[in-house]
């Protein structure tokens, strides 16, 4: 079966179709150590509660963002600012699905800028870089 690798995009013919998800060794490998955007289903991070919402698009992206501290962010505005136009009543059907791609797409991008201050790696990264600037 051809598929496309979920990494590089690249055309490649998987072994098993079921669970091949990349063209490479180097492709899976590169997917594993890539940066993760924080997991905000733990309870509390750096004192803030979990975000409760009422289930509306709108509401649930603000709240994420808020909880991240991203909603003051240029890219966090762009993103709640398409919520609330998805969400709008006269918004067409086929204006919705450009907006959501794009909607998903940058709110990834914030996802991925976000640093998550308890993570492990944060934190070593803090030490060495409060070292080096000792030392110096």
């Amino acid at each position: 079966m051809r598929r496309a690798c979920d990494w590089c995009g690249q055309m490649y013919t998987a072994r098993r179709p079921d669970t091949s998800r990349f063209c490479s060794v180097t492709c899976r490998k590169r997917n594993f150590r890539s940066p993760r955007p924080p997991d905000i289903s733990k309870a509390v991070t750096n004192g803030k509660a979990k975000p409760k919402v009422d289930g509306s698009l709108a509401k649930t992206i603000r709240a994420e963002l808020e909880y991240l501290g991203l909603d003051e962010t240029t890219p966090g505005v762009l993103v709640l600012d398409l919520a609330e136009r998805i969400e709008a009543p006269n918004t067409t059907d086929s204006s919705r699905a450009p907006m959501a791609k794009e909607l998903l797409r940058i709110r990834e991008q914030l996802l991925h800028s976000a640093v998550d201050e308890m993570d492990p790696l944060h934190i070593l990264q803090q030490r060495r870089e409060t070292k080096m600037t000792e030392g110096a």
